[in-house]
């Protein structure tokens, strides 16, 4: 049984799991029964000093990246979510209080990443700058420009010859 939640199993490579072993001519022939790629990462755990690739450290990488990501994601979504209709760019960033709450997020997972502590007591790992929440960035600009057309739509579009908003701005304004 490999244990995946501590480190207990960090220098066993996973691919030796998943080789079949047959004997032919009184010889063992190992034969492996999944195609395992290349590591084209080559990051060294601290704690089994060995590369990430085919370990359990791998998991570790995958959700820390995981949750920097969500964080980026975040403080983008909460520069969406400042206005119901005026545009970010025109209420710029005005809010010292929302500008320090994204700092202290910000040093928060630099701290979870890079202080050795922080990585034995909640499992984080210190991802390179490609994993480190930047996968993240298109999809959060995307919905940075959804909302900004979304808005625009919101300010731009007349009322029904009834006086009411269009379905589209009542359902945004929503």
């Amino acid at each position: 049984m490999i244990d995946w939640i501590y480190t207990v199993h960090g220098k066993i490579d996973l691919r030796m799991a998943a080789v079949k072993c047959s004997v032919v001519s009184g010889f063992a022939v190992y034969k492996p029964t999944i195609k395992f790629g290349t590591c084209n990462v080559q990051q060294i755990s601290p704690f089994s000093n060995k590369p990430a690739c085919f370990t359990t450290e791998g998991i570790k990488y995958a959700q820390s990246a995981y949750f920097y990501g969500v964080v980026i994601a975040q403080i983008l979504n909460g520069f969406v979510c400042k206005t119901r209709k005026l545009s970010f760019f025109t209420q710029g960033l005005g809010n010292t209080f929302m500008l320090f709450a994204m700092t202290t997020e910000i040093m928060l997972i630099l701290v979870a990443a890079y202080f050795q502590p922080f990585n034995t007591a909640f499992g984080t790992r210190d991802n390179i700058y490609m994993h480190f929440g930047t996968p993240v960035f298109p999809f959060a600009l995307l919905q940075l420009v959804i909302d900004e057309f979304r808005k625009l739509l919101i300010r731009n579009l007349k009322p029904d010859k009834t006086g009411k908003p269009h379905w589209f701005v009542r359902a945004a304004l929503w």
